[in-house]
This record gives structure tokens, sequence and C-alpha cells, in this order.
């Protein structure tokens, strides 16, 4: 496993999906590692977030869960946005628009019986703080940014943006009746691919899930009279409305290079207090009603804050306030409940002299 970590992950199926990002991107350094067969691309924004760009090995659910996997096990993103291309749905989606999830909903599964098949649908809900986002993105900037022109030479600031349920499935399809067929049961359908809801899943099943949407362009509307015209600019408009989302997305800032992953060293954080002398604070000392409240102090929203349990919570809000250069208003917070006892923590492991403690 990396010791690297990356605020952000752009996650994309095909070459030119992920061509039309790091068209985008100020691109780094690229490569691999022990651990994965896949080149990553690195890089940061203007504001200092790192991002890293990965490509599955074609399309298809199971390839976007194992993307998904690999870039969670190799950079730990906060944030994961898929991109590229999908097939539009409904009378508003035009070619070329944008289409941002708000559900994502798989149609493969399904019970086949003598009186037909029955779909089995897996529903998949994306980051309500990123869809509000996506929502709230007043600037049209984005649209004049695309290097690829529309086949209809119209100009870009034609694209529509359109938020709504994504259809996910693994076949390619080219078929009307098959898209009224799902619409008109999922009538907030407004496009159709085939990697989210693998993304998606392998996703939900993680013990910390990173923020996760869907943002692609549409290359046709999954009929008879589907081709590979549009794919380039679908590709490239999508890019460039992710890349601005992400642009204004200032909740989450790039992490501090003070250190490598908390728990891979013991040298001291704040004030002489390592990671676990921290962790050990918040755990001892406080409930996970007050670590709440402690979270409220700080001007920390709890729900940006992942884990369950009270020792999942306290180890990503030191993290989260690490990225953030604010672990000395961590100890003041502290102090101010605990009045002197951070004194007692001012030593490389607390455990040592901490009779009992876990």
């Amino acid at each position: 496993m990396s010791y690297e970590t990356a605020d952000i992950a752009i996650a994309v199926a095909l070459p030119l999906e992920l061509e039309a990002v790091l068209r985008r991107l100020p691109v780094g350094s690229e490569g691999g590692s022990q651990h994965s067969i896949r080149t990553h691309y690195r890089c940061q924004l203007l504001d200092g977030r790192s991002v890293v760009v990965a490509s599955g090995l074609g399309s298809g659910q199971l390839n976007g869960a194992l993307l998904a996997r690999d870039i969670v096990n190799e950079w730990h993103p906060h944030i994961i946005v898929l991109t590229g291309i999908a097939a539009g749905i409904g009378r508003d989606v035009s070619l070329g628009d944008v289409v941002v999830s708000d559900q994502i909903v798989d149609y493969e599964l399904a019970k086949v019986t003598p009186g037909g098949t029955r779909p089995r649908w897996s529903v998949y809900r994306s980051s309500p703080r990123l869809v509000q986002r996506a929502l709230g993105l007043t600037d049209d900037r984005w649209k004049n940014q695309a290097t690829v022109q529309r086949p209809d030479g119209a100009p870009s600031s034609n694209t529509k943006t359109h938020v709504g349920v994504v259809l996910s499935g693994n076949k390619v399809v080219a078929d009307m009746a098959t898209v009224e067929g799902l619409s008109q049961i999922w009538t907030r359908a407004a496009a159709l691919e085939m990697e989210s809801a693998g993304t998606a899943a392998a996703l939900w099943q993680l013990p910390e899930v990173p923020e996760f949407i869907m943002i692609k362009g549409v290359c046709d509307f999954a009929d008879s009279t589907k081709t590979d015209e549009w794919q380039p600019y679908a590709a490239e408009i999508a890019a460039c409305f992710t890349l601005s989302l992400l642009a204004g997305d200032t909740n989450r800032r790039a992490p501090s290079r003070e250190s490598s992953a908390m728990d891979s060293t013991r040298r001291p954080l704040i004030g002489g207090i390592d990671a676990r002398g921290l962790r050990f604070m918040l755990t001892e000392l406080f409930d996970l009603g007050e670590l709440r409240t402690l979270a409220f102090d700080l001007n920390v929203d709890w729900e940006d804050i992942p884990g369950r349990t009270k020792p999942e919570k306290a180890v990503e809000l030191i993290e989260y306030l690490r990225r953030r250069s604010r672990l000395a208003d961590l100890l003041t917070a502290i102090d101010r409940e605990r009045p002197h006892v951070a004194e007692t923590y001012d030593h490389p492991d607390p455990r040592a002299s901490s009779p009992g403690s876990v």
C-alpha cells in the first residue's frame, strides 16, 4: 500500500476519456506502483489539493469496481469522480449535454422466470454535497474551455447540465425499446452508461466511503442511430465541468506535507504530541457527543468527517485538521475543555505511561 495520498481521484473507462481529463490538468508525474498495474497521473489544482487520474481496463461494471478499489487502496482519496461519456435519456437531454448523477441505478440484476425477467434494482446515491455543488454551479466559463469542437458546429455555450438518475448496466445499448422500458420506471433518468453502478457498489462496501459522483457527457441516445461521432466532444465537455466543479470545491483543501500517513510515523505533530497522543486524548477524554461538540466548536461539519465509531471519528478529525494545518486549534480546544491534560501527553507514545490504555 502506498503511503502517499490524494485529495481527489478522477476515474475514467476509455482512452479518449482519459485524454480529455489530462488536457485539462497540469500533470506533474505519471507512473504505476508495485501494488497496481495501472498508470496513475498526479497533479495539483491551483488551490494546492492533490489529484490522481486513473483509467480502467475497459468499460463495464466490473472494470469500474476494480478501478475504484485500486484507487482507494493506493491513494485514499476523499472524493472520487467518474467522468466520460454516456447515452442521454429524455426529451430535454441533447447531444453534448452533461449529466450529473444524484442516483445511480443498476438495472442488470434480475430474476428470470417462465413469466419473464424481473429486475432487481440496486440503487446508490451520489454524494449530496457534490450534487448540491453541481446544482449551484452558476459560472458557465467551463463551457468555453472545451478544445474539441461540437460536431454540429454550435457553440459550447449551448451545452446544458442535467442532474438526475443514471441507469447503469454491462451492455452497450442501441435499442430505443429497451431505453423506453427503463425510463417508464425511472422517470427521472437522464443517462445510461456502463461503469457507475460498479464503481458505486465497490465504494459502498468500504468501511469508510469516499464522496462519489458521476459526471458524463452525452454522446448518443442508445438507439439504432448510435455512432461514435459525438464521443470526443462529450468526453471533453464532461471533463471541463468536472474540473470546474472541483476547482470551486473549497471544503476540501490540500494535505499538509508536514508528515506522511498519520499512523506510519511517531514523529510529533504538534506541541511535542504525536498522532497516537492526539488520538488517545480524543478517544479517552471525550464521548462521541462531546467529540461532535468539539468539531462544532472548531467550525468543522461533523458530516464531513468519515467513520461510524468514536475511534474512527477521532482519527479522521485529526487528519481533517492536519490537512488544513489546524492541529494547534485542536489542542487549544482540548485544553479549553480539559485544562492542562495535554501536558501529560507530551511524549512520543502515551501508551507507554498510561496503564490500561487501549
